[in-house]
């Protein structure tokens, strides 16, 4: 038979047992301090769970150097009244040039260049 080790008792599964392993404020501290620490895993994994099960991979961020910015800007650059005027036109012209040459950084930078022209020009 087992016998408890606070009081030399035999030991069971009776109210003594309990009393014994009563939660101590030191104790109480510690499994907070040991929850803490689990809580933000566990949320972690909560969180990134679904995207690990369907194995879909994040949307692709879309960076200035696009074919669809060189759009966007020569879809801004048409309004405005300057765009039509030198030096305006030909920057914009040289952008969208070679932008469908597949250099999208050159034509951006000759884009928002014919834009800030067509913006001093009017």
């Amino acid at each position: 038979m087992r016998r408890c080790r606070a009081c030399a008792r035999p030991s069971g599964l009776g109210s003594h047992d309990r009393e014994v392993i009563a939660w101590t404020p030191g104790r109480e501290a510690a499994f907070a301090m040991l929850v803490g620490m689990l809580r933000l895993p566990i949320f972690v994994l909560v969180v990134a769970a679904p995207a690990f099960a369907t194995g879909a991979e994040p949307m692709p961020r879309v960076t200035t150097d696009s074919p669809d910015y060189c759009r966007e800007l020569a879809q801004r650059l048409a309004p405005m009244p300057g765009a039509r005027s030198e030096p305006a036109r030909s920057l914009a012209q040289d952008g969208i040039r070679l932008c469908e040459a597949g250099h999208p950084r050159s034509g951006v930078a000759r884009l928002r260049r014919a834009i800030r022209a067509a913006r001093l020009g009017h």
